[in-house]
């Protein structure tokens, strides 16, 4: 959303990886390679929370029947 709201981070900036991954998460062409790369990049920061989110997320669209 915030690339249309015209608030992208820049390059240089030191949080522009994580949200340069967050907008490609949609492109992913299946769970497997998302949960991959998510296990890539929050694994690296131990940050339990942030990883139990995102399982618990990936579970719930895991569990959800497709159109």
């Amino acid at each position: 959303m915030s690339h249309i709201e015209g608030s992208d981070l820049l390059k240089d900036d030191l949080k522009f990886e994580a949200w340069d991954d967050d907008q490609n998460y949609m492109f992913y062409s299946s769970i497997h390679e998302l949960w991959e790369n998510l296990i890539e990049t929050y694994s690296m920061k131990k940050d339990f929370a942030a990883c139990y989110d995102i399982e618990s997320k990936i579970s719930t669209l895991d569990n959800e029947p497709s159109h």
